[in-house]
């Protein structure tokens, strides 16, 4: 799990009715070989667990819900729940807004694996 710290500051005021769903989440992700979640200052990044790190999508506290960027294009996958990100250019292209425990499911886990092995493609063309 993140650090507490980070996490309670993530979750503050209005976000914080979606702390509770923040734990199944992280151990949903921690079952996907390869993946690491990684804190930064205001979100949690999404990498390969295997150098390079390179991040492919990203976790964040909105009033909304917990927000998952990830790396793929939209019509990817047919599913009303992957938002087009608005203002994005080459990373976390599309956003899934998690509000419900129902909601950190496999198909969740599908965009993941999904966009780590888009992530892992790219990398493998650039060496």
């Amino acid at each position: 799990m993140p650090a507490a710290p980070l996490v309670n500051s993530l979750f503050k005021g209005k976000k914080e009715k979606w702390k509770p769903l923040f734990p199944r989440l992280m151990a949903r992700l921690s079952r996907i070989s390869g993946v690491e979640i990684r804190p930064m200052k205001d979100f949690f990044n999404i990498v390969h667990s295997e150098p390079p790190r390179k991040a492919f999508g990203r976790i964040r506290a909105t009033i909304k819900g917990i927000e998952i960027r990830l790396n793929l294009k939209k019509g990817t996958f047919r599913s009303e729940r992957l938002i087009a990100a608005p203002g994005t250019k080459d990373l976390n292209k599309v956003y899934v807004l998690i509000r419900e425990v129902s909601e950190i499911d496999e198909e969740l886990t599908s965009w993941v694996k999904a966009a780590k092995s888009k992530a892992r493609n790219a990398r493998r063309k650039q060496t």
